[in-house]
């Protein structure tokens, strides 16, 4: 006799009266009438999620064959989820997605610093630079330069506003201006 297993399923063992065997073929030499069954399980498949520098995931596991499960990609603060690599995936491109379980399964996140916009703007009398798009904790400069008879007064939207030149960690959007005065004659 030979016990063959369907897909997503192990054979466990054979049992009949008196008799437990777990071999899934038997040879048998039967002198009476004798019942057998077959024993068999849902086979349990791992799930692994690797992370990667930016963030965290939820959903790694084992989970029996059939099973449907949801994974997640929990980014840092300054990252954001990019994309899951691996086979089987439905939506490698969704922050949350499913996976049918039929086998073994391993899968990498991935995430990327998020961008944040500085803009910089001047009153009259002079200009200023540092304007762009920068990732998430990034040290950036700005610069002011006053035309003549006029001199850098202060920044609006800066903490330390005295110097005409200024670096700062960007984690957000931010919109800054540089405050020129006219030069006064004794």
């Amino acid at each position: 006799v030979t016990a063959t297993p369907n897909i997503g399923y192990s054979f466990v063992q054979w049992v009949g009266e008196d008799f437990i065997d777990s071999n899934s073929t038997l040879a048998l030499t039967l002198n009476n009438d004798s019942n057998l069954s077959a024993i068999f399980e849902l086979k349990n498949h791992s799930l692994i999620l690797f992370d990667t520098t930016g963030g965290k995931t939820s959903g790694s596991g084992i989970y029996e064959h059939g099973t449907t499960a949801q994974i997640s990609a929990l980014p840092d603060d300054g990252f954001r989820f990019k994309e899951w690599l691996g086979k089987g995936i439905s939506d490698p491109y969704s922050q949350t997605t499913f996976i049918d379980i039929d086998g073994d399964k391993n899968f990498t996140v991935f995430f990327e610093k998020t961008k944040h916009q500085l803009t910089v703007s001047t009153t009259t009398g002079g200009t200023a630079t540092g304007s762009g798009t920068f990732e998430y904790g990034e040290n950036v400069t700005v610069r002011a330069f006053p035309h003549v008879g006029y001199e850098f007064d202060y920044w609006i939207g800066l903490d330390a506003n005295e110097s005409s030149e200024f670096s700062f960690i960007l984690n957000e959007n931010k919109t800054i201006e540089a405050v020129f005065k006219k030069i006064t004659l004794a």
